[in-house]
């Protein structure tokens, strides 16, 4: 859902703005998000590894597991999404 302004409404994600609510949820819906359920613990291992890449921070892991589950079925869209418009897929 758009975020009503004072000018109109804007995009949630990026904060674009545009007169007709339609637009920005339009807007919207062309980001490509990937919603991950992830735990606080997970998010702080994630950041940990961020700050300090070592592997061993993320072994055996929720968020490994999710975010490759995540990026799986992001290719798997995409592939369709080129099938579905004609294009080749490999």
């Amino acid at each position: 859902m758009a975020i009503k302004t004072k000018d109109g409404y804007k995009c949630f994600y990026c904060g674009e703005k545009f007169k007709h609510p339609e637009k920005a949820d339009q807007h919207r819906d062309g980001h490509e998000i990937v919603y991950v359920p992830i735990s606080i613990t997970d998010i702080n291992k994630l950041m940990h590894y961020i700050m300090l890449p070592d592997p061993e921070i993320l072994e055996d892991t929720q968020v490994v597991r999710m975010l490759q589950l995540a990026l799986r079925k992001k290719t798997l869209s995409m592939a369709q999404d080129r099938k579905d418009h004609g294009e080749e897929t490999h």
